[in-house]
């Protein structure tokens, strides 16, 4: 594994001077989240950096707030702190179970969904989750702040929209509507512990009479980004779920 130099930052304005800086030299950078792909991809010769810009002592990257209108999920937050949390898991249940998914114990607590998003694996188990849950990519960068929904953050197999300068500082998610809920669940050929086949999310919204009147589903691992199945969904709008 190739030595790389080591930096963490403890604020937004210092994660954004030393990206720029190093971007002004030409010295590539990547972002340590939780680290649990990075590290292995160095040491596979994958990924050879020169910098690692750690985000975890970012105060606004490792919190989760429950506000009025939506929730903000920070982009470093550990796994395990998001499917212990009451709060998110009676509002983003689908969410919270795809995140169960990454990894064992040992790995919940570093993995992040800020770096499994970016990771940007066509198997990424919270990516088709962030999708019909209509996740918006909360990015930092010289410019200041920019915001894009999450459909437009991932480009391609592990590659993402962020300039070399940028940033994912969080997510952000509209409170969920009245009588609306969320789903994850996928195929492996052996464990849980595998990567999915398929992994499939969902989110309908029902009327007072239990019929589909909203839905999203979205598909992983079956190309090189996620695939939202309109056309399927619309076949259940109308419908009495049973």
């Amino acid at each position: 594994m190739a030595v790389a130099t080591y930096y963490a930052p403890k604020s937004i304005k210092d994660m954004v001077y030393r990206l720029s800086f190093n971007d002004s030299l030409g010295i590539e950078s990547r972002i340590l989240a939780g680290g649990t792909d990075l590290i292995i991809q160095m040491k596979n010769a994958v990924l050879e950096p020169e910098c690692i810009v750690d985000i975890k002592k970012v105060p606004e990257a490792t919190r989760i707030a429950i506000e009025e209108d939506c929730v903000y999920l920070g982009a470093a937050v550990p796994a395990h702190q998001i499917t212990e949390n009451e709060t998110l898991k009676s509002l983003f249940p689908g969410l919270v179970e795809s995140v169960e998914y990454i990894g064992s114990s040992q790995i919940q607590s570093r993995a992040t969904v800020g770096g499994n998003l970016s990771n940007a694996s066509p198997a990424g188990d919270t990516i088709p989750a962030l999708v019909v849950n209509d996740a918006e990519c909360v990015i930092w960068g010289p410019s200041g702040e920019r915001r894009i929904p999450v459909t437009k953050y991932v480009t391609g197999v592990q590659t993402n929209c962020l300039q070399s300068d940028e940033f994912l500082l969080a997510l952000s998610f509209k409170l969920p509507s009245a009588r609306s809920s969320d789903a994850y669940i996928r195929f492996t050929p052996r464990t849980e512990m595998d990567i999915a086949v398929v992994g499939a999310a969902a989110r309908l919204r029902l009327d007072q009479r239990n019929r589909c009147v909203a839905a999203e589903l979205a598909l992983g691992a079956i190309d090189t980004r996620v695939i939202s199945t309109r056309d399927i969904a619309d076949l259940l709008i109308g419908s009495t779920l049973d």
